[in-house]
């Protein structure tokens, strides 16, 4: 999305405007001033009201002047930038948005909203709302409401679900899944919302886990012996703390998949 793209540009601008401050402190007192012609320039040094002609013998002058002259520009440009990245985070903040807060929130108007987001292929729609096996393990971690009323374990799921409505897919949460003799509760079960193909999308969050990226390795091994293959019909997004999943993240890999 834009907005994390403009929350990156807010710290690369907050970036170099340290880098150019720093870098200002070590160049000399005072400004450069050019006159003359390109073939025959005059450069002048001045503090204050005062000016000093500069011969070419003080050239290394010269171009520490010039650099100041050109990072105090750049400093004006950037400090200038950052105020209009900030004014369109304030305003595009996705946490503001109304239209998102109807379809999540547990009301009566995100019931009547359901029928809207309701997948267009009439046998795949009764199969999104026919009954399934689902997960039982851990009820207590089921604390995140997402829109038609489903619970899920995660924010990150949470939003995965949100974007799944928004685009009209068809899929069960924790559906039960038997692999040979073990039984898997995928995060999400899916159908493709024109072909009706079934599809495996599984999050993994807190990947700098060194124990549970041994479950991760496992739980893909066990999926490719039954031929579900990542990225053919196995889903794969992840996070870390340093790196969570943004809406652009889950809006790319929808686009990628089913549009």
């Amino acid at each position: 999305m834009l907005y994390e793209k403009m929350l990156l540009e807010k710290q690369r601008l907050e970036k170099d405007i340290r880098y150019m401050e720093r870098k200002l402190k070590t160049l000399p007192e005072g400004r450069l001033i050019c006159t003359g012609t390109k073939a025959k320039p005059q450069f002048y040094y001045a503090i204050g009201s005062k000016r000093k002609y500069l011969s070419m013998k003080e050239t290394a002058f010269i171009t520490q002047l010039a650099e100041k002259k050109y990072y105090q520009a750049k400093l004006q440009d950037c400090k200038r930038q950052l105020k209009g990245v900030i004014a369109y985070l304030k305003t595009h903040n996705p946490a503001l948005d109304t239209a998102t807060k109807l379809l999540t929130a547990t009301t009566k108007c995100s019931e009547l909203l359901a029928p809207i987001f309701r997948p267009t292929n009439e046998l795949l729609a009764q199969w999104m709302t026919a009954s399934y096996v689902q997960n039982n393990k851990y009820p207590n971690q089921l604390r995140h409401e997402t829109v038609h009323g489903i619970k899920v374990r995660s924010k990150s799921e949470s939003l995965i679900t949100l974007q799944l409505v928004t685009h009209k897919i068809p899929f069960h949460y924790e559906e039960e899944l038997e692999l040979g003799d073990i039984r898997l509760y995928p995060d999400f079960t899916l159908r493709h919302p024109k072909t009706g193909e079934l599809y495996y999308w599984e999050h993994f969050g807190c990947l700098e886990d060194v124990s549970y990226q041994k479950t991760v390795c496992q739980k893909l091994q066990l999926y490719m012996r039954e031929g579900i293959y990542p990225d053919t019909n196995l889903i794969i997004t992840w996070e870390t703390r340093e790196k969570p999943l943004t809406i652009r993240d889950i809006q790319d890999t929808i686009q990628k998949y089913f549009m």
